[in-house]
C-alpha cells in the first residue's frame, strides 16, 4: 500500500479536502455549486475503502476484536461531536432564545446514531428546509457513519462463515463481485424508490439507498495494487488522463446537478460515486505523481480536519443567517468561512490537549473520560434548558401554525372549486372563454388565490404547497391541453428551493414567446436560498423580452403584520397587498 514515511496513504487527505470544500461551498453558495453535496459520497467511498485496507488481517480470517475497534472509532468521532453540540446548544440559548423547536430529541438522535431516521420521520428534506431548519440538520451523515461501522462487521461474519466454500473460487474475486452486486442493488433501489411528486428524504437519508458508495469503496479495497502501480508507472500519461477525466466529471456534476432532480437519484449521484472511486484508485495507483500532488501541506491539513470542519460549518452558517439581515451578501459568506476556520483551529488545539491526557486514572486525576462525560452532561443540560425556554415560543408558533394551516386548507378548497368550475367550461373556444390570466406557484400563491380571483376577474390560479420550479412542466402541459393557459402568466416559484437558470428557461420556452410572463420574487427572511432564487428570476427577466419581474421581496419588507410567524405565508392583509401588487404590475 502506498504510504508516506508517517504511514498514511498519500493523497487521501487531499481527496477529503476536495470533498469538504465542495460541501461547504454548497451550503454557502447553493446556486453556484448546486452539486457540492456530492462530497458526502466521496467520504462514504473513502470510508468503505479504509475500513478494509486498515484491517487487512481481519479479512484474511484473523480474529476481530470488536471492543477495541469500536473504542477507537468512539474516541475519534465523539469528542469533536460533543464539543460542537455544546457550542451549538449554547449559541441557541444566547443568540436565538426564541428558537421555536426543542432540540433535545434531535441531539439524542445524533448521539445514538439514528439522526438520519429521525429526519426521515420528521420529513425534513435536506433540499427544502423552510420550517425545519436546525443547526444539526447536517448530522444525518453521522447517523449513516455509525450505522456503516456497525454493518461491515456483519459482512465480515458472513465472509468467515462462507470462507471454506468460496476460497477455491478466489476469495478476493468473490468478495469484489459480491460488494459490486450490493452496490448495484443499492443504486437500483434508490432509482426505484424515487418519485417526482414525493419528497426524496427517504432516499437521501436512507442507510440502504446511500450504501452504494460504501460498498463501492469496499470493493475497491479488493483490487490489486502492485500491478496497476507498475502499469501506470510505465504509462503515466494514460493514468493522468483517466484521473483528469474523472476530476472533470466530478467538477461538472458539482456545478450542475440539482439535489432534488430525478437524475440525481436515477444515476448521476451513483455516477459521481463511481467517478470518485476511480479518482481515488488513480491516486493510490500513482502515489509518486497524484498522491504527492494531493499531499500538499494545505490540502493535507484541510483533509485531516475535514470531520471537524463538517461538524462546524452548518451551525456557523445557521447562526450567521439568523443574525444577519442579508446572509447572501459576500461579506457574510467570508465571515462564515473565517468563523469556520477559527473554530476549527481552536477545537483542534483543544482536541490535541485532551488527547495528551490519560483516558482513565485515579479519582484525583483529570482524565479524558471525565471530560467527555462532563461535556455530555453539559450538552444535555443545555438542551434541557432550551426545552424549557423554548416552550413559550413553541406554543405561540403552534397556534400560529394551526391558523396558517387552516388558512391554506381553506384557500385550497376555494381554489379547487374555482378550478373545477373553470375546467368544466374549458371546452369553450379561446374566443369565448374568460381565463386570459393564469397564475402558477407554491403555497404563497395559494395563500393569495382568493384575493387574486377577487382583484383580477378571469384569472386561473394553481398554487400548491411545497411546489418547486422543476415540478411545473407537467402542469403547464395539462393546462395547455385543457385550454386554461392564458396569454398572461404569473409565476411564483423559488420559495421552496433555489433553481438553476436553465430550469427557469425551460419553463419560459415551454410557455412560449407569445405570452407575457410575470415572475414574482421570493420573500423568505432567513431562508438561505431566497437570494439565489431571486438572482435567477432577475437573470431570466433580463434574458427574455417577454419576462417581467414583480419585486415582492422588496415590496414586502417592513410589513411584518402581513405574515404568519414564518415570515413567508400570508395573512389576509398580506394577501390583499400581494394581489394588488400583481394586478398593478401586470397593468390589469
Amino acid at each position: 500500500m502506498p504510504t508516506s514515511s508517517r504511514g498514511h496513504i498519500l493523497g487521501l487527505d487531499g481527496l477529503r479536502a476536495i470533498a469538504i470544500t465542495g460541501i461547504v461551498l454548497y451550503h454557502l453558495m447553493p446556486q453556484q455549486v448546486p452539486g457540492g453535496y456530492l462530497g458526502v459520497t466521496l467520504f462514504f467511498t473513502l470510508m468503505g475503502y479504509l475500513i478494509l485496507v486498515k484491517n487487512p488481517d481481519v479479512v484474511q480470517g484473523k480474529p476481530f476484536y470488536a471492543g477495541t475497534y469500536y473504542k477507537k472509532k468512539f474516541l475519534r468521532l465523539y469528542p469533536p461531536l460533543l464539543m460542537v453540540l455544546v457550542l451549538s446548544s449554547l449559541a441557541l440559548l444566547v443568540l436565538y432564545p426564541s428558537y421555536p423547536r426543542r432540540v433535545l430529541p434531535e441531539v439524542l438522535s445524533v448521539l445514538f446514531g439514528f439522526n438520519n431516521f429521525w429526519q426521515i420521520a420528521q420529513n425534513a428534506s435536506y433540499f427544502t428546509r423552510l420550517a425545519n431548519s436546525s443547526p444539526f440538520t447536517h448530522l444525518w451523515f453521522l447517523g449513516l457513519t455509525f450505522q456503516y461501522y456497525l454493518i461491515w462487521p456483519l459482512l465480515l461474519l458472513l465472509l468467515n462463515r462462507l470462507r471454506p466454500r468460496i476460497r477455491k473460487f478466489g476469495l478476493r474475486r468473490i468478495c469484489f463481485c459480491f460488494l459490486i452486486l450490493l452496490s448495484f442493488l443499492s443504486m437500483l433501489e434508490a432509482g426505484l424508490l424515487y418519485r417526482p411528486d414525493h419528497d426524496p428524504s427517504r432516499i437521501y437519508y436512507g442507510t440502504d439507498t446511500r450504501a452504494f458508495s460504501l460498498f463501492l469503496g469496499m470493493a475497491a479495497a479488493f483490487l490489486p495494487v502492485r500491478k496497476p502501480r507498475a502499469y501506470f508507472k510505465a504509462h503515466r500519461a494514460a493514468g493522468l488522463a483517466i484521473a483528469v477525466l474523472a476530476a472533470i466529471g466530478i467538477l461538472t456534476l458539482s456545478l450542475t446537478l440539482d439535489g432534488s432532480s430525478a437524475a440525481n437519484y436515477r444515476g448521476l449521484m451513483q455516477l459521481a460515486s463511481l467517478l470518485f472511486a476511480l479518482l481515488m484508485l488513480m491516486v493510490i495507483w500513482m502515489p509518486s505523481l497524484l498522491g504527492r500532488l494531493l499531499d500538499h501541506p494545505i490540502l493535507r491539513a484541510v483533509g485531516q480536519s475535514s470531520y471537524l470542519i463538517y461538524l462546524l460549518m452548518y451551525p456557523v452558517i445557521f447562526f450567521v443567517s439568523h443574525c444577519s439581515q442579508d446572509s447572501s451578501h459576500p461579506l457574510w459568506k467570508i465571515l462564515c468561512l473565517a468563523l469556520i476556520a477559527i473554530l476549527t483551529v481552536s477545537l483542534s488545539f483543544l482536541g490535541r490537549k485532551l488527547s495528551s491526557l490519560p483516558l482513565s486514572g485515579g479519582s484525583r486525576h483529570l482524565t479524558r473520560r471525565r471530560i467527555y462525560l462532563a461535556l455530555l452532561l453539559v450538552c444535555l443540560l443545555l438542551c434541557a434548558l432550551q426545552w424549557k425556554i423554548s416552550g413559550r415560543a413553541i406554543a405561540a408558533q403552534a397556534k400560529d401554525q394551526a391558523q396558517m394551516e387552516e388558512e391554506l386548507k381553506s384557500q385550497q378548497q376555494q381554489q379547487d372549486q374555482r378550478n373545477a368550475d373553470a375546467q368544466g367550461g374549458s371546452n369553450q373556444t379561446d374566443a369565448s372563454r374568460n381565463y386570459s390570466v393564469t397564475a402558477i406557484g407554491d403555497s404563497v400563491l395559494l395563500d393569495a388565490s382568493s384575493a387574486l380571483s377577487s382583484q383580477i376577474p378571469g384569472i386561473y390560479v394553481d398554487g400548491k404547497v411545497s411546489r418547486q420550479a422543476w415540478a411545473v412542466k407537467d402542469l403547464i402541459n395539462s393546462l395547455k391541453e385543457k385550454n386554461l393557459l392564458g396569454n398572461i402568466i404569473i409565476l411564483h416559484l423559488g420559495t421552496n428551493g433555489a433553481f438553476r437558470q436553465s430550469v427557469g428557461q425551460e419553463i419560459i420556452d415551454q410557455l412560449g414567446s407569445d405570452r407575457q410572463i410575470y415572475w414574482v420574487t421570493v420573500y423568505a427572511p432567513g431562508v438561505a436560498w431566497a437570494a439565489q432564487s431571486n438572482a435567477t428570476i432577475k437573470a431570466l427577466a433580463d434574458a427574455n423580452s417577454n419576462v417581467h419581474l414583480i419585486d415582492w421581496a422588496s415590496y414586502a419588507k417592513g410589513h411584518r403584520s402581513w405574515f404568519f410567524s414564518d415570515g413567508i405565508h400570508l395573512k389576509p392583509d398580506g394577501q390583499k397587498a400581494y394581489a394588488e401588487l400583481i394586478r398593478t404590475s401586470c397593468g390589469l
